[in-house]
């Protein structure tokens, strides 16, 4: 693990900074677990992270890990979409059969909402497995967009929505293409505290519609939020969204599951993890 020199500082749930674009890592911390993942320059999940490989600090003191291994817990999904009208309806389908189907090779209790209705409404959270017909029908029902639901109401209804979960795992997948942003009408820090009260990481796949100028609400969440939730903001084509999806949701199945000696307290720690 010689060429992994990377530290991610996490803070109450969730700060991820990628230092470097060589090995990046995405980290949520749960209580005292943190789930890691670790990437290759290509995105590929990299096998073989053991404890001896990491160095963990809590308030500024060495903390020991008593664990690592691969991620085995279910995972909760929340897929938003916005801007996206009929023209992208087939491969914004196959992107979220790519969801349902990369949930379940993470585990088959896991489980995938699906924001298909009009209106920022809070999705039917279904078992990948148990709930695979249903899911399928709502993947059908997908026409495109409400264009009742800015995309900042829909992130914050599904952080809302993860939170509820048993599972400790929990992500949002939001595809965006924002020809015409609309005016910003929830603030992106109650944006951001839902996402983090929540304990899920927010993915943006970013068609490249949007006009909207730097500074706006819409931006700071998709560069900022993304980020410190241990996200990612992608900027992709239409063609590309579902391989795109396919390789997050391998990175995500690729997680480990680390835990410490000296759990922190939510709000009161700062851990800082080294690889």
């Amino acid at each position: 693990m010689d060429r992994l020199r990377r530290v991610v500082v996490l803070g109450v749930f969730l700060v991820i900074a990628f230092v470097a674009p060589d090995w990046p890592l995405a980290a949520r911390a749960q209580g005292g677990r943190v789930y890691v993942s670790v990437t290759d320059s290509k995105g590929a999940p990299q096998p073989g992270v053991a404890a001896a490989d990491l160095a963990i600090e809590v308030n500024g003191k060495p903390a020991v890990v008593t664990s690592v291994a691969p991620a085995a817990e279910p995972v909760s999904i929340v897929v938003v979409t916005e801007g996206i009208d009929r023209a992208l309806i087939s491969e914004t389908r196959r992107m979220m059969k790519a969801v349902v189907t990369g949930a379940r090779a993470i585990h088959p209790d896991s489980r995938v909402g699906l924001m298909v209705e009009d209106g920022a409404a809070a999705p039917v959270m279904h078992d990948v497995t148990k709930g695979a017909a249903a899911l399928d029908a709502a993947i059908v029902r997908f026409f495109e967009s409400s264009r009742n639901a800015p995309l900042l109401d829909s992130i914050f209804v599904a952080s809302r929505t993860l939170a509820l979960e048993s599972h400790a795992r929990r992500v949002i997948v939001a595809v965006t293409w924002g020809d015409a942003a609309p005016v910003d009408v929830m603030s992106p820090t109650k944006v951001a505290k839902a996402v983090r009260e929540s304990g899920a990481s927010l993915w943006a796949l970013d068609l490249g519609g949007r006009e909207a100028p730097l500074g706006t609400a819409e931006q700071r969440v998709l560069s900022d939020v993304t980020a410190t939730s241990g996200g990612r903001r992608e900027r992709t084509t239409v063609a590309s969204i579902t391989p795109l999806t396919e390789r997050i949701l391998a990175t995500l199945r690729g997680q480990y599951a680390i835990t410490f000696e000296d759990a922190f307290i939510a709000g009161t720690a700062s851990p800082k993890i080294a690889i």
